[in-house]
């Protein structure tokens, strides 16, 4: 996991200096060139000699310069630096001391000397004790005068850092190197992917460079409910140093999506054609099994209005009632995903449990909205599963107020009698610290499986229900030949989300939905696990399941990222 953060770090690092890039793009379309100074830098002349240490004033000095026509040229450039302030942004880069002699008088500064980053800056200057606005910014060549080369060890290797723009379709990329421009052009041309069947017209796209280390790529012709997907890894810098990163992280990976005027699930075929589509104005998603059946359901939270059943198979809708108010409500839990209502993983009969609030659990009537109040938790609900013949739930609640991540198991009747409460059956079976439904199902007439977070989020316990005893347990993604062809065609190390078989019998095709690209989109990927075949792109978006009509993906939202508004079933139902 060491490697993702360090990815992650980096892209936040280039969201950070997402803005400051745009301001330096507008003018130089406006003509104006470098940022316009708002100086005030101290007159420091006449100086005699310019002392640059390294570590700290008590060190040896690292430059003496003393050559009058090279200290006018700093002095000139300090005077037109513009003002800035901290962590504008500031987050990396090597530190020195400049005493600025003049006389027996010297003036110290310190010099963060960012050139060896990816900042569109060269560095950043301010004195002493500085005051809030006592901040300025170097171009890279000025700095360089003054420190004199990059030294090594403060030189990343190369990387790049992409800033997308969701809103406008472009990306921001810059470089702690002198980029090769053509290798851009390169990249772009042979890893552009574009979601959507063949017919579509494809979008185009235009690289504006800034300099050197700063261009930006805008996209154009990319139709509602599209999306594209590009790779920098094959770019190099001007001596030739690859900047694919050396851990294959995806911080090269771009993706892009038009947001379609009505947010949708879409059933798409494999040609990328659309099938059948159900508007998708939810503000969760739960995937269920309806009746005895294996037949799945996806239940949409919608706001201010009731549940939706959507079958995955058909697209039919059925509105789910539910009362004007819940009888004998105990106050709700507030929770982090935005709906007060949480279904059980199986919908048996016309009559289901409901959680409402994190905290009472009921009996509904899906024909009429009647419901029955059968137990308040004095503490946070998780999830909640029936039991095969349907007369009893159990109900995955927290062990205390406190968010952690321990639960106990309560086993509610369907005839109100007194609850059965295990007492710590389920360690780690949900995030600490937040308040996400958690994924449970009653597979035996004895046993719940329960999530184990302590291995893998795909760590699974069973809870006996005769006295409350756990055995871990584990359900694997995919085999071992599947994961290595996985790795094979989309890279090692990364997150799947979730996946689905193709449902017609003998195939070995697999939709998955995985986290890989420097945006956090999630993106939807069709991979034959059994040949060298390539592995098809299917877009961005939530992946929801794969029916005879094709695979469920539904739209992204129009603001872009958000946390993973779907709850899928337990993979031990699999």
């Amino acid at each position: 996991m060491r490697h993702a953060y360090a990815w992650i770090a980096g892209v936040l690092a280039a969201a950070a200096i997402g803005f400051m890039f745009s301001a330096l793009l507008s003018r130089q379309e406006s003509g104006e060139g470098a940022l316009a100074p708002i100086s005030g830098f101290p007159k420091l002349a006449p100086v005699r000699e310019i002392a640059v240490h390294r570590d700290g004033e008590d060190t040896a000095a690292t430059r003496l310069i003393g050559d009058p026509e090279r200290i006018r040229k700093i002095l000139d450039g300090l005077a037109a630096a513009p003002r800035s302030h901290f962590d504008d942004p500031e987050f990396m880069g090597t530190m020195y001391v400049i005493e600025i002699k003049r006389g027996d008088h010297a003036n110290r500064f310190f010099l963060n000397d960012l050139r060896g980053t990816g900042s569109y800056l060269g560095g950043k200057i301010y004195p002493e004790n500085p005051d809030r606005d006592e901040v300025w910014s170097l171009p890279a060549d000025l700095v360089g005068l003054i420190a004199g080369s990059v030294t090594p060890e403060s030189q990343e290797p190369p990387l790049l850092y992409l800033s997308t723009s969701l809103t406008d379709s472009y990306v921001d990329v810059s470089a702690n190197r002198e980029v090769d421009r053509s290798t851009v052009e390169a990249a772009l041309k042979r890893t552009l992917l574009q979601s959507g069947p063949a017919t579509d017209t494809p979008a185009s796209y235009e690289v504006r460079w800034i300099d050197d280390r700063h261009f930006r790529i805008s996209f154009s012709g990319l139709v509602p409910a599209r999306s594209l997907r590009f790779s920098l890894d094959e770019a190099a810098s001007a001596s030739g140093e690859s900047f694919r990163s050396a851990d294959d992280s995806p911080r090269n990976v771009g993706v892009l999506f038009h947001p379609a005027a009505t947010q949708a699930i879409r059933w798409i075929d494999a040609e990328g054609r659309e099938a059948l589509s159900v508007a998708l104005n939810a503000r969760y998603i739960q995937e269920v099994r309806v009746g005895g059946a294996r037949e799945r359901g996806l239940i949409l939270h919608r706001k201010d209005r009731p549940p939706l059943l959507v079958s995955t198979a058909t697209g039919k809708q059925q509105e789910i009632p539910i009362p004007p108010a819940w009888p004998e409500a105990a106050p709700s839990f507030g929770n982090d995903y935005g709906t007060d209502l949480l279904f059980p993983d199986r919908l048996q009969d016309e009559e289901c449990y409901v959680a409402v609030g994190n905290r009472n659990v009921y009996l509904l009537d899906r024909r009429t909205g009647q419901a029955r109040f059968l137990y308040a938790s004095p503490t946070p609900i998780y999830g909640l599963t029936p039991s095969p013949d349907g007369k009893r739930a159990a109900v995955l609640v927290g062990t205390d107020n406190g968010l952690g991540d321990d639960s106990d198991v309560v086993l509610v009747s369907r005839d109100g009698g007194n609850p059965v409460i295990m007492k710590n059956a389920a360690p780690h079976s949900h995030g600490h610290g937040s308040l996400f439904p958690a994924r449970l199902s009653w597979i035996t007439e004895e046993e719940i499986a329960v999530p184990d977070l302590r291995e893998s989020a795909w760590g699974m316990a069973f809870v006996r229900i005769t006295d409350g005893r756990a055995r871990p347990g584990d359900f694997p993604l995919l085999s071992e030949a599947e994961r290595l062809s996985l790795e094979k065609q989309l890279g090692a190390g990364m997150e799947i989300v979730r996946y689905y078989r193709e449902p017609a019998g003998g195939s070995n095709r697999i939709a998955l939905e995985v986290n890989r690209n420097s945006a956090f989109v999630p993106e939807v990927w069709i991979v034959d696990t059994d040949g060298d075949s390539q592995a098809v792109w299917a877009g961005a978006g939530y992946l929801l399941g794969w029916s005879e009509a094709g695979i469920l993906i539904a739209d992204l939202p129009a603001e872009g990222y958000q946390p993973e508004p779907v709850l899928s079933l337990s993979p031990s139902t699999e």
